[in-house]
């Protein structure tokens, strides 16, 4: 029996094709296979009570069934099948069973095999339909540009075959997606991998690989900060995204000299990477043994080499480890977490202890969606395959053909997302690309389908302009990273719900506003393309501070509205009311200087110890971290407190019934 399904011509917009398709007689020839093989030729099966079996030959006339060859049917009337009596059911499914009988009549205890033919059933009609294809997508194959030379595609890594592989499969991801795979991929993530990273063997340093003034600098902020919390017995130093551990080692070094702060710290590391675990917890241990900074780092350089032969034992979440700073000094505790909620006191009632959390270029390793306008309104950046010959990256940009749900929560028509809105009004503003390239970095207004704003963030109308006057032109882009101000969110409801003074201090490169594309990645020291080797180069992006900062104003807003709502219910708060400031963004040269830097630097100069090429290497480290043309303006320092309203000044009431 046969049923036709007609359709049109392939890639026409309304076509037709013909196909068959055989009807499930199989299913009626194996239940006729298991009822011979039921009741073998030569007579009644001793081992069950026989079972009636219709006409093999007549059943295939009536249910049009085509014979099958006869060798078929002499080796399947060969076969012996154990019978399956109730008794060897489970309880629930003999019950089932005897409720809905399927033996042959007759046979009080025979194998459950229905002996009554299937329905017959109707012959079906041919069906006609077609298939609109007018509105399907297809990303278009690159074009080699004849003008190009051909170039070889470069060495595929494991990461890339996954990638070609699920995009071929699913299409074309995000740059959010690719993002998360190249860093955290559980096997060939960037970040999980045991090789070295940071410093002269690894794809790029950091400001406390450099020198250790800048750890000296930021543990002699949280000891500031300690002494403004009025010197708490316990206090957590959190620190996001260690790295190898030393400014943590750092840190620690300078509260030696601060015994009550040393006997009141608890280090907590948030850290996904098992091999940077590792690396960390040999960084601290070479602080246990008193080495200087020189051969503590080669200490820890030799475990990651031998790390590559022997794995070291998995260092698991919430398992502290204890530090001895000195001989006569307590036990530091050191746990590892791997995310900030797990850090004991992130519960909703309140955090245990007052807190310093520190993340040094944390913020810009999580991955960002980057838009583009056009005369269709937002797209969203993908990441598709790239064939071409002219190319030597497996992979290309690509704008989405309609509407992600990136844009329909970040950027959706008459409202922006919550991370991006201040009292309703959208406070983006676009640079101005020509005058971006000429240095003048003027910028011009926007709209995201929000209120129009000008580059103060201050709105320029109270309604939404419409798409004649907005000032948007095709090729407007952004770049937004939600998971970073998600945990920038995070850190400031700990933060805020701290029973003390706490501070957080986020030192990242970044700007004060929203920009278009500063994604890059970075391999051996030099800066490659960003699809470039995905899962062995670092990919990475610069930090808004300025959305970072309405963060934090949001949280304030939340928790100011909890507090009324406790008080309309009579609720009365047992701590003082707290808010969150966040002082103006400072670069990390003002920020260095303004805790002493110079006045270190010339201290360690001036003692009769130091050698001219000391002093020489303490001056070059000095002009790294603070000038301008270096480190000193590209890194910016985005500091969090809390501050704790004093018993003096009048408290809110609850209302009196």
């Amino acid at each position: 029996m046969q049923s036709e399904v007609r359709l049109g011509p392939v890639g026409a917009s309304t076509a037709t094709a013909t196909a068959t398709v055989q009807n499930a007689a199989v299913v009626v020839v194996v239940a006729a296979v298991v009822r011979a093989a039921a009741a073998p030729l030569g007579g009644q099966n001793r081992s069950s009570p026989t079972v009636d079996r219709p006409d093999s030959r007549l059943l295939r006339e009536k249910m049009n069934v085509r014979p099958v060859a006869s060798s078929f049917w002499r080796s399947a009337r060969r076969l012996t099948v154990a019978p399956l009596t109730r008794s060897a059911l489970s309880p629930p499914a003999a019950a089932f069973h005897q409720s809905r009988p399927v033996r042959s009549e007759g046979a009080k205890d025979g194998p459950i095999l229905s002996s009554q033919p299937p329905r017959k059933t109707k012959r079906a009609k041919a069906v006609e339909f077609s298939v609109d294809r007018s509105n399907l997508y297809q990303f278009a194959p690159p074009q080699d540009d004849p003008a190009l030379p051909k170039v070889a595609k470069e060495a595929p890594t494991p990461l890339a075959k996954d990638l070609l592989s699920y995009i071929k499969l699913k299409g074309p991801v995000t740059l959010h997606d690719f993002m998360s795979q190249a860093a955290n991929h559980l096997v060939h993530g960037y970040y999980q991998a045991p090789t070295e990273k940071i410093g002269a063997r690894g794809d790029f340093v950091t400001a406390p690989e450099l020198s250790q003034l800048f750890g000296e600098m930021v543990g002699l902020y949280c000891v500031l900060q300690w002494q403004k919390m009025g010197s708490p017995a316990r206090l957590q130093l959190i620190e996001c995204g260690p790295g190898k551990g030393t400014l943590m080692a750092d840190v620690l070094r300078v509260s030696r000299r601060f015994p009550r702060f040393a006997a009141a710290v608890r280090v907590h590391f948030v850290e996904l990477s098992q091999n940077l675990r590792s690396r960390q917890w040999a960084t601290l241990q070479a602080l246990q043994s008193e080495q200087p900074p020189a051969a503590a780092a080669a200490a820890a350089a030799a475990a990651v080499d031998a790390e590559a032969q022997a794995p070291p034992p998995r260092i698991e979440d919430n398992e502290p480890r204890a530090l001895r700073l000195a001989a006569d000094a307590p036990e530091v505790a050191v746990s590892w977490h791997s995310f900030l909620s797990q850090v004991p006191g992130a519960e909703a009632t309140g955090a245990a202890e007052a807190c310093v959390v520190i993340g040094q270029e944390f913020l810009d390793a999580f991955p960002v969606h980057q838009f583009a306008y056009t005369d269709k309104g937002w797209r969203e950046r993908l990441v598709d395959i790239d064939a071409s010959q002219t190319s030597p990256l497996h992979f290309r940009f690509v704008l989405s053909p309609n509407e992600t749900p990136a844009i329909k929560s970040l950027l959706s028509t008459g409202h922006t997302a919550a991370l991006f809105r201040s009292g309703g009004v959208f406070v983006q503003g676009l640079p101005d690309k020509s005058a971006k390239a000429a240095g003048r970095g003027a910028r011009q207004p926007a709209t995201s389908g929000g209120y129009l704003v000008d580059a103060a963030g201050q709105p320029l109308h109270q309604q939404t302009p419409s798409a004649a006057t907005s000032p948007l032109r095709a090729g407007d882009g952004l770049e937004i990273a939600p998971l970073a101000l998600a945990t920038v969110e995070d850190i400031a409801r700990r933060l805020a719900r701290a029973p003390a003074h706490s501070a957080a201090l986020l030192i990242d490169y970044g700007e004060d506003f929203t920009q278009e594309d500063s994604l890059r990645a970075f391999l051996n020291h030099r800066q490659v393309h960003a699809l470039s080797q995905p899962g062995v180069a670092d990919v990475t992006a610069d930090v808004d501070f300025r959305q970072c900062r309405r963060v934090v104003e949001k949280v304030n807003e939340d928790e100011a509205k909890k507090r009324e709502a406790r008080l309309k219910l009579g609720q009365a708060d047992a701590a003082a009311p707290r808010s969150l400031v966040v002082p103006p963004l400072q670069t990390q040269g003002e920020f260095l200087m303004a805790l002493g830097i110079v006045r270190r630097v010339q201290r360690l100069i001036d003692e009769p110890s130091t050698t001219e090429e000391a002093a020489n290497q303490l001056f070059a480290s000095l002009k790294m971290l603070v000038d301008p043309a270096q480190m000193g303006k590209r890194f910016k320092v985005m500091q969090i407190e809390t501050v704790v309203a004093s018993a003096s000044e009048p408290q809110p009431q609850p209302p009196q019934p």
